[in-house]
């Protein structure tokens, strides 16, 4: 994404910087931190209000793309695996995302004993989460959602209710 179009798309409240390192004789000699996108009062407040770094750095994007790799076959570096198809891929991202947000526990995030997840972070679950919940969990959404589109047809006799009963 060009510097033109990332204010356009993501908004006025933008801000993108970059970390340019200078190697010789592969040591780091010089580190540039140059702001692309925004204001430096925007980065310096979007700096304050981060609990990780008071500086401009690329090392948690890099984490995260490094865990994001790893844990997707179709993604790893030399790997024979290949998505079939872009649903493949997203629906395989998807299960990630769900894995690392609700199931899989963060040494960051250690207090005390206990590990928790992001989503135990952010108070959207009480505890850290199974496969077996939350597959639970999307079945009875998807039947109450069936109950609810069913009970909305009856109601409007309009159209005649397509929906399968659970």
């Amino acid at each position: 994404m060009n510097a033109s179009a990332s204010p356009r798309l993501l908004g006025r409240g933008c801000i993108h910087g970059r970390v340019v390192k200078s190697y010789r004789k592969n040591r780091v000699t010089k580190v540039e931190r140059n702001l692309s996108i925004g204001s430096q009062w925007q980065l310096q407040d979007a700096l304050e209000r981060s609990e990780d770094s008071d500086r401009l750095n690329t090392s948690f994007v890099e984490r995260l793309n490094l865990t994001i790799r790893r844990g997707s076959a179709y993604l790893q570096r030399r790997s024979p695996a290949h998505a079939r198809s872009q649903e493949c891929l997203a629906d395989q991202m998807e299960s990630l995302r769900c894995y690392y947000n609700f199931i899989r526990p963060h040494g960051g995030l250690k207090f005390g004993r206990e590990m928790r997840t992001p989503a135990m972070q952010a108070g959207l679950v009480a505890r850290r989460l199974s496969f077996r919940d939350v597959f639970t969990a999307v079945a009875a959404f998807f039947s109450l959602l069936g109950l609810l589109i069913r009970a909305r047809c009856r109601r409007q006799a309009l159209i005649p209710c397509s929906v399968p009963a659970c």
